[in-house]
């Protein structure tokens, strides 16, 4: 079944998403190369300096390039989020997804949030130098790039639901290594 949403096709949807996940990630391997050199260069609040000059240039450009996309400016909110609740509540998978999507981001939340604090302290037990925190990021990135090419890999050639849970029980072990073995090294991979 082939659908349209903005005059743009699946293929097309699909080919656009992947472009930004691509971007996306590619900036955010970037961006912890910056923030680790500048913080060895200037200090630990450099990288946060840096980025308000990277947001005072896209606040520029956006200015002179942005085209706003109204949307259907005669329809009422009021209507448009009763439709939206009625397609989550007649369509499970629709509920699903949005579940799924939720706790997924919950999850890399929590885990951003508590990866410093944990290398951190592993890192007390092991090493006295200071950790390369952005570079160590833009590693993650990396990874996260590498791991979507490989779903896209093996989506091809075997159904997800063989696979999945295997990745679903790989992510819970390594989530749960910092709480077993507090060691940087083993921490990091």
């Amino acid at each position: 079944m082939m659908y349209v949403i903005n005059d743009l096709d699946t293929d097309s949807l699909k080919h656009l998403l992947r472009n930004a996940f691509l971007s996306s990630t590619l900036a955010a391997v970037a961006a912890g190369i910056v923030a680790e050199i500048s913080a060895e260069f200037l200090g630990y609040a450099a990288p946060f300096e840096v980025a308000v000059g990277i947001y005072l240039v896209m606040i520029f450009f956006l200015i002179w390039q942005w085209k706003e996309n109204y949307g259907d400016r005669e329809a009422k909110v009021s209507t448009s989020f009763v439709a939206a609740i009625e397609v989550i509540r007649t369509d499970t998978r629709v509920l699903l997804v949005g579940l799924i999507t939720s706790l997924f981001e919950a999850t890399i939340y929590i885990y951003s949030l508590e990866w410093t604090p944990a290398l951190e302290d592993a890192k007390l037990w092991t090493i006295s130098d200071s950790l390369p925190l952005g570079f160590m990021f833009s590693s993650f990135m990396a990874f996260n790039m590498m791991g979507a090419f490989l779903f896209k890999a093996l989506a091809r050639r075997f159904d997800i639901h063989t696979y999945l849970p295997m990745v679903m029980l790989v992510a819970a072990v390594a989530l749960s290594i910092p709480v077993i073995i507090p060691n940087v090294s083993i921490i990091f991979i």
